[in-house]
Formats: structure tokens, C-alpha cells, sequence
């Protein structure tokens, strides 16, 4: 393969935004070189906004290059002010260092690349006078001013700590370039004000003739304007602990149609063929979810593995058939973890229960759900106003489902 033949896929994908000197790029693609992406300890596990990230990594190292993860065991004690209005709130040192040792760890299992650094080994060594007269003279204020990162906060202001950022970010990218020649940086488009700060260093250290290099690609954002990566809860992990493997599988098979085809672009390595053969499938009969279905199988069986696939697609299938007894009483809870919860008494009357619980306004509204067939408990419809809970009705003797209508569900508590 022709290293610079990734910045045509990158377009094709409609993953290319903008890129600081692509004559340059073409340059040194003939040369050892390697090129970093930045992961932010914000948390201790990463999410699918930056598994898209992980897959820009990986493609690359398709191409032949050298890859590098950083993850900001430094950078994460300040905080990137890109895209933000407001100061962070910023993390203590022990939450950090657990954060990055998570991170570490996925990236290692999933991005393979050949190297993962922790940026905290550039600075937990230098003090004060070394930073501002070796590295903060290289930075003009002027510059950093018409900055969007900076000038955006401007009038709500910005503190000196996170203003700095930008300047971590440039220094860490001339050491990495030190240590393993990485003469490219990639990041997501709110990225290139940060990026273009480290090309002028490069310009100040080594001259015009410098070889790094900034990519900054699109940020993934669905039909409705929403950015990807977000259910109604949350963000979509990583970490199986704080995901589910079926939240994850349930989340890309509840995908728009429309959406679609840029998912596959940016979260799957299959050509523009095989992407546009499964398309063409799917339209042939949307109610099959064909997109969605494959979509699903490709990326949590790359993340979580093919039996975690499988059995995501098994307690879906149990899910809508009702069979809940067929499912491991914990990974029931799991599907269900978004839902209301609401605790009830053993051998309580249905109607009374679920006004305690507060999930009803009415025994009226509970009463016409009954005699419309409306209302399940476990799978069956309740005929019977005077229906009593049983904790050995319950499954796993500890909580029932109830169904209300065709989409709401709720966990009923045995206590």
C-alpha cells in the first residue's frame, strides 16, 4: 500500500476535514514515520466517540505507519478547553492515574499500536523555570489569542491553567517526534487550533523544513444533529461494566436508516463496495434491518468479541419473544438498566404497588390498561385487577418485569 494513498480513503469515508500541509504529507510518506492520536482521562473507560478514533489508528497502521496512543496523564490535570464554555472541573491527581491505567489498558487491547505513552513521563520531571524558559518562549500570547480554543472563551473567561493546554499538547508532540520520529498528529476537527500551535513549534525548533504534519478529521454527528455515541443515558462505553454488550447491540440496531451508510464509513474497515452491497440489501427491505444488524455484529464483536456478539443477539431475541426466564437473571438486569425501577411489597396488590411506586397517576389509568390487554407482568397479560405479586413468582425470586403498552417497561423490586 501507498502511505499516501490513506488520505483517499480518509475523503472517501468522509472522514478527512482539513490538514495542515498535504504537499508536506506526501513528502515524508516516503520516510519511517509515525503519526499519535490523543485520548483524554476524563473517565476510566473509553467510549464509542473514541473508538472512532482507535479505527483511524488502526487504519493508518494498515497503510505502514508507525502508531502512537497518548493518553494525558498531564493534559488531564488541566483540561482541553476546546469546545467547552466553561472552566472544567479538574481531577485529582489518584482519579487521573486511574483513569489513564483504564485507558491504557483498551487501547492496548484494542488499537494495538506500537507504542501507548503517557504524557505525564514528559512533565512530572520539570519545574516552572525550565517550562517557561524552554518551552513557554517558544509561544507567542498574540497567536494564542486569535485561537478559536481561546478566543471562544474569552468573554466568559479562561484561567492561566487551562490557556496553557494548548502549550502541553504542542511540547508533547515535539517529544514524541524526539523519541519514535512521529511527525503527525490526528485529532477531531475541534482539534486544529491545538494541532496548528504544535506546528508552529516545529516551525520555531526546526525551521520551515519541519516535518510534522496536522489531520484533523470530522466529527461524527447523525441525521437529527446529534453528535454519536450518546443513548438517552449516557455515553456508550467501552467497558462491558458500565456498557452491557446488548446495550451496545441494541444501541447500532436502533440506528435511523439515514445514518447508515456514514457509520459504516467511519466505524467499520469494509471497502466502499462491500459497504454499498449491504446498503443496497437493507433498501431492498428497511424492516429487516439489514444495515443496522450487520452494523452491530462488525463493531461489538470487534470490541467485545464474537461470543459477546452472539449472546447480545440471543437476549434480543428472548426480549421481544417475553421468554425473560430463559435469560441470566443479570444479564436481564442489564438490558433493562435504563429502565424506571420501583420497589413493591411480597404479596401486594398489583394496583396498590404501582401507585406507591409512582408509576401510575391513577387505579383508573391501571384498571383500562387491564381490560385492554395492556398491561404484562413477566411476559403475561394481567386479566385480573386483584393480581398479587409473589416473590416466587419473581424472577430469580428478586424483581419482576412489567410491560406497559407496547415500549415502557419498568423493574419491580421484590422488598
Amino acid at each position: 500500500m501507498n502511505k499516501k494513498d490513506i488520505l483517499k480513503e480518509l475523503k472517501w469515508r468522509e472522514i478527512f476535514s482539513n490538514i495542515t500541509d498535504e504537499e508536506k504529507f506526501n513528502n515524508i510518506c516516503n520516510q519511517d514515520i509515525g503519526v499519535y492520536v490523543g485520548f483524554d482521562p476524563s473517565f476510566d473507560s473509553l467510549h464509542l466517540g473514541n473508538y472512532i478514533m482507535i479505527r483511524i489508528l488502526k487504519l493508518f497502521k494498515k497503510y505502514g505507519f508507525k502508531t502512537v496512543a497518548i493518553v494525558g496523564g498531564a493534559t488531564g490535570m488541566i483540561g482541553d478547553p476546546s469546545g467547552k464554555s466553561s472552566e472544567r472541573n479538574l481531577l485529582s491527581e489518584d482519579v487521573v492515574k486511574k483513569n489513564v491505567e483504564g485507558i491504557k489498558k483498551q487501547l492496548e487491547q484494542y488499537c494495538k499500536p506500537d507504542y501507548v505513552f503517557n504524557n505525564y513521563e514528559i512533565w512530572s520531571n520539570m519545574n516552572v523555570i525550565q517550562y517557561l524558559r524552554d518551552i513557554g518562549k517558544l509561544f507567542n500570547v498574540n497567536v494564542m489569542l486569535e485561537k478559536d480554543i481561546v478566543k471562544n472563551r474569552l468573554e466568559t473567561g479562561i484561567s492561566y491553567t487551562e490557556f496553557s493546554y494548548s502549550i502541553l499538547q504542542s511540547y508533547d508532540w515535539v517529544k514524541l517526534f524526539e523519541k519514535y520520529n512521529v511527525a503527525i498528529q490526528c485529532g477531531g476537527s475541534d482539534q486544529w487550533g491545538n494541532i496548528t500551535a504544535g506546528t508552529n513549534i516545529f516551525r520555531k525548533i526546526y525551521g520551515d523544513d519541519h516535518n510534522a504534519c496536522g489531520i484533523t478529521i470530522n466529527l461524527l454527528t447523525k441525521s437529527d444533529g446529534k453528535k454519536f455515541g450518546k443513548s438517552e443515558k449516557g455515553a456508550i462505553y467501552l467497558n462491558k461494566e458500565y456498557t452491557s454488550p446488548y446495550t451496545m447491540y441494541n444501541f447500532f440496531i436502533s440506528q435511523r436508516d439515514e445514518d447508515l451508510k456514514k457509520l459504516f464509513y467511519f466505524l467499520t474497515d469494509l471497502s466502499q463496495k462491500e459497504i454499498d452491497n449491504i446498503l443496497n440489501k437493507h433498501n431492498l427491505d428497511p424492516k429487516q434491518r439489514i444495515g443496522q444488524n450487520e452494523l452491530a455484529k462488525i463493531v461489538v464483536s470487534d470490541i467485545h468479541g464474537n461470543d459477546e456478539y452472539i449472546k447480545a443477539k440471543d437476549i434480543a431475541k428472548k426480549l421481544f419473544e417475553e421468554k425473560y426466564n430463559d435469560i441470566n437473571p443479570k444479564e436481564l438486569l442489564n438490558a433493562f438498566q435504563d429502565v424506571q425501577n420501583a420497589n413493591i411489597k411480597n404479596n401486594s396488590n398489583l394496583i396498590d404497588s404501582l401507585i406507591e411506586g409512582k408509576l401510575f397517576n391513577s387505579k383508573r389509568e391501571i384498571r383500562d390498561l387491564i381490560n385492554q390487554k395492556g398491561l404484562k407482568v413477566n411476559g403475561k397479560v394481567i386479566d385480573n385487577e386483584n393480581y398479587i405479586f409473589k416473590k416466587e413468582d419473581a424472577i430469580n425470586k428478586s424483581f419482576f418485569i412489567l410491560k406497559k403498552g407496547k415500549k415502557n417497561f419498568y423493574i419491580l423490586n421484590i422488598k
